[in-house]
């Protein structure tokens, strides 16, 4: 006979906003495979249901071992730590980021975008959207960016996950977006909006909305040419040329393809920051 599970509470009294956070708290407390019966106890209203409360599950990175059992407007569910990353989202988020599936490296280190040589962080920074690196609490406290990914099964290489799983995840991402209604949406890499959404969809503002918010979607490689990058920057000549000395600043010797990369990363970061400056 298996032993049951342990018995948690998470967010007695708070917020529903706030449940995000705090079992992105209890994923990090736990180990992989480590199963519990947690106990959802936020402030009761509309915004509360028990669909709400299996998405957020799913975003704290555990699978549901069962449905959700409901007690007046508390809600239990049986579910399993799994290896993967939290979301961390909340209310009146500037930007929400939209990745693929963890990698086993930001996994292991509950960080997205976490592995020495990925080009977020940098070109985020460089940008001006985040200030403290590799620190997704502090960008969100502080900067208003949420991070979350579409399906929550780590693998080593995105093109492991199906179709399916894009589906259910884009469904969620959508809940989620709806719900928290963050100025603007940016998708890392095209697969999973093609996969669900268009499948010829080329980087860029999308013309379908996610939850009534604005999407962009970045393109992880990038063909292009420094010159035509910064031709197309949606944003005034002196800040192209800030991010091109960003840019030179940056590289030390690296290919001209992660060089071109980095600088389409920084392209998008520093627009999606003056549009968000505009909206305030």
């Amino acid at each position: 006979m298996s032993p049951l599970p342990s018995r948690r509470e998470v967010g007695i009294g708070r917020p529903v906003s706030e449940l995000p956070l705090a079992l992105a708290d209890l994923h990090l407390s736990l180990s992989t495979n480590d199963r519990l019966a947690c106990w959802l106890k936020p402030l009761p209203g509309p915004e509360w249901t028990p669909e709400r409360a299996t998405d957020l599950v799913i975003g704290a990175g555990f699978t549901p071992a069962g449905s959700a059992i409901v007690e007046h407007a508390d809600v239990m569910l049986d579910m399993i730590r799994i290896h993967s990353l939290p979301d961390i989202v909340a209310a009146q988020m500037r930007l929400l980021i939209v990745g693929l599936n963890p990698s086993p490296y930001s996994a292991d280190h509950s960080i997205g975008y976490a592995r020495p040589g990925n080009r977020f962080w940098p070109a985020a920074l460089a940008a001006g959207i985040v200030s403290v690196d590799r620190d997704p609490r502090h960008a969100l406290q502080h900067h208003g960016l949420g991070m979350t990914d579409l399906v929550r099964r780590t693998t080593q290489r995105a093109d492991e996950l199906d179709r399916a799983e894009f589906v259910s995840g884009f469904e969620r991402v959508e809940r989620l977006t709806a719900w928290l209604k963050p100025q603007a949406v940016c998708f890392v890499g095209l697969g999973g909006w093609r996969a669900v959404v268009d499948r010829k969809a080329s980087s860029g503002v999308q013309d379908r909305t996610l939850g009534d918010r604005p999407v962009y979607d970045q393109w992880l490689k990038c063909p292009l040419s420094v010159g035509r990058l910064g031709r197309t920057l949606s944003c005034s000549r002196r800040t192209c040329r800030q991010s091109l000395i960003a840019l030179e600043a940056s590289y030390h010797g690296g290919r001209k393809f992660f060089r071109c990369r980095w600088f389409l990363w920084v392209r998008t970061f520093i627009v999606f920051d003056k549009l968000m400056t505009n909206r305030r």
